[in-house]
């Protein structure tokens, strides 16, 4: 008797091997964008750390306690309304906008220098 086909058994050992081949493939696939995303999210902070140093240079006296502190705080919502940055400012890992409390503290190290931290509700 000449066969052609295959047995329930090949059949069911074939579909097992790429199941595990598809959920190996997911899981990286995963493990990409989330890598992706974080990296995106970190461009993101330059770029609004970037735009804090230029409205200090064109908006120094706008920043409050900068000048009696050694430190002072710029929204994103600022740097928006300046022109500096574009509307909305997407947070990658969301897919939605940063809140209203996300800003930049700048800290003024010594004469002309300063250090910038981007922060959300207070924190890193």
């Amino acid at each position: 008797m000449d066969k052609k086909g295959f047995t329930l058994i090949e059949v069911i050992a074939i579909i097992l091997i790429l199941g595990v081949i598809m959920s190996i493939a997911v899981v990286s696939v995963n493990h990409i964008i989330d890598a992706s995303k974080e990296s995106a999210y970190n461009i993101i902070v330059v770029q609004i750390e970037e735009g804090a140093k230029q409205y200090l240079w064109e908006f120094k006296s706008e920043i409050d306690g900068l000048e009696a502190n050694d430190f002072g705080v710029v929204s994103v919502n600022s740097l928006v309304s300046k022109g500096i940055l574009r509307a909305p400012v997407i947070n990658p890992l969301t897919n939605e906008a940063f809140p209203e409390t996300a800003e930049v503290l700048i800290t003024r190290i010594a004469s002309g220098i300063y250090e910038y931290e981007f922060l959300i509700d207070g924190h890193e």
